[in-house]
């Protein structure tokens, strides 16, 4: 038993010896030093770069174009006509959180795939009715056509955050 310990401790001032050792000729050969602090530099730089690419990704979602199209007819309810359409623009107007680009239905398509609209929004002919249609006896909601670039890998997203906006 007594050997045991021995050799035990014997191991552990080895381990030592050779740790102390490594260190005394790490502290000598500059290549070492130079590579020592790249390893310990090069993760950390990475590691600051992608937090601060990925940490507010709708900071600055004001430079994005996002196209509407208001196709809107407008509709009349007890004598009082209405444009449900028309005041969706006027509200996105006064938004300032996505860069709103109003356009027609042809050009907003064309535009999203040609890649010059992250994404667009067509508001429908029959907006204004599908929403007059609630005190109706045959309600029906009042959808709106997305469409997105899908060559953008954060567009989806983005439609989303603007969808928001809208609703």
């Amino acid at each position: 038993m007594a050997n045991l310990i021995t050799r035990i401790l014997n191991s552990r001032h080895n381990i030592y010896e050779i740790i102390t050792t490594d260190l005394r000729s790490t502290t000598k050969n500059p290549i070492v030093i130079f590579l020592l602090i790249a390893l310990i530099i090069l993760p950390s730089l990475y590691g600051l770069v992608n937090i601060y690419a990925c940490w507010d990704p709708y900071e600055n979602s004001g430079n994005v174009p996002f196209a509407v199209a208001n196709e809107d007819k407008g509709a009349t309810y007890e004598n009082v006509t209405m444009n449900a359409g028309n005041d969706l623009v006027m509200m996105l107007k006064n938004n300032t959180k996505f860069n709103w680009v109003f356009v027609t239905s042809d050009e907003l398509r064309q535009g999203v795939h040609e890649g010059r609209y992250y994404a667009g929004m067509i508001v429908p002919a029959n907006f204004s009715e599908c929403i007059v249609s609630i005190s109706t006896d045959d309600p029906h909601s009042a959808d709106l056509e997305y469409s997105v670039n899908e060559k953008y890998p954060v567009a989806a997203k983005l439609s989303d955050a603007a969808a928001k906006e809208v609703y």
